[in-house]
């Protein structure tokens, strides 16, 4: 017996050390085979893609999508459509999240953070605080923001626009058991198949063609990398709906689904954006939720002024 239990042990270890140490090269060779599945689907599907980028995106994705299909990029996310709209340099707003990561979380939201690290070794840790990339910064303050909010432990989150994945391993890191859903781009998506993949090896990520009809199918505690062209075909409830400056850069199509579907009859919506393309968003979110904490935000950018805004 006792025999039997250690050989249980080692194999259980052996499947531990497979998984933690599966190389980048098979992650990328099988999100090659998801990716070129995916496309040849969706090329038959007659998508009206202007519906559901805007011309900002569509020479983006298609420079993604040659470094999707080209070799092997260990350092994928230096590429310069990936480095100029999913990444933060070290701006002087990076003291206010810290400040208040340091100094103005609910206790509940202090517990849930307790021993997180940015375990993320391939870019700079620029915060001299907690010695966090300025992308982990800015998403543990989103994370917190939220939780400070709402609480208790979400079941399921849906993010709209999830740039490499951050927020979504940030989530998953502090929140083990949630089951996350991010629409995006199907190239997009690729790029958080390959970020999440390596750095939650031992999550289920899902990354397929087909949409979540039956909610009762999903498998809890996974991630579903969802193409937003099934935006309109997925039944999903959510507890919590966040989208960090993506819905306000989607076309009026993609707003007005989002709305239809109230925003996925989420408990409470955290979304942040360009004020000047707030408007129908903020109206539809007041015909739905009794509360609504609407301000500016703390990031200032030359070229644009943004909103942060809760439902509650």
């Amino acid at each position: 017996m006792k025999f039997f239990k250690i050989l249980i042990f080692n194999l259980l270890l052996s499947l531990m050390v497979h998984i933690r140490s599966e190389s980048f090269n098979n992650i990328w060779s099988r999100m090659q085979y998801k990716f070129s599945i995916l496309e040849l689907y969706l090329s038959n599907q007659n998508f009206e893609k202007s519906k559901f980028f805007t011309s900002f995106w569509y020479i983006r994705l298609n420079n993604l999508r040659s470094l999707l299909q080209g070799p092997v990029d260990y350092d994928f996310r230096a590429h310069p459509d990936i480095l100029e709209t999913m990444v933060r340099g070290p701006e002087a707003y990076l003291s206010y999240e810290e400040d208040f990561l340091t100094n103005y979380l609910s206790e509940f939201t202090k517990k849930k953070i307790i021993g997180f690290k940015d375990d993320d070794v391939q870019v700079a840790k620029v915060s001299k605080v907690f010695n966090y990339s300025a992308n982990t910064v800015g998403h543990l303050y989103d994370a917190c923001r939220i939780l400070d909010h709402y609480q208790k432990d979400p079941e399921v989150i849906v993010e709209l626009g999830g740039g490499y994945g951050n927020l979504a391993k940030i989530f998953k890191q502090i929140l083990p058991e949630v089951t996350i859903i991010i629409f995006d781009a199907p190239e997009v998506n690729a790029i958080q198949y390959l970020f999440l993949s390596k750095m939650l090896p031992r999550t289920k990520i899902f990354f397929d063609i087909e949409p979540i009809n039956d909610f009762s199918t999903i498998e809890k505690g996974s991630i579903y990398l969802v193409p937003i062209f099934f935006l309109t075909k997925c039944k999903i409830k959510a507890n919590i709906f966040v989208s960090t400056f993506a819905i306000t850069e989607t076309p009026k199509f993609v707003q007005e689904q989002v709305i239809k579907k109230r925003f996925f009859n989420s408990d409470l919506c955290y979304i942040t954006g360009d004020v000047s393309d707030v408007g129908l968003i903020k109206n539809s979110l007041e015909s739905f939720y009794k509360t609504i904490n609407y301000q500016r935000s703390h990031i200032v950018l030359k070229h644009a002024t943004f909103f942060e805004l809760m439902t509650y």
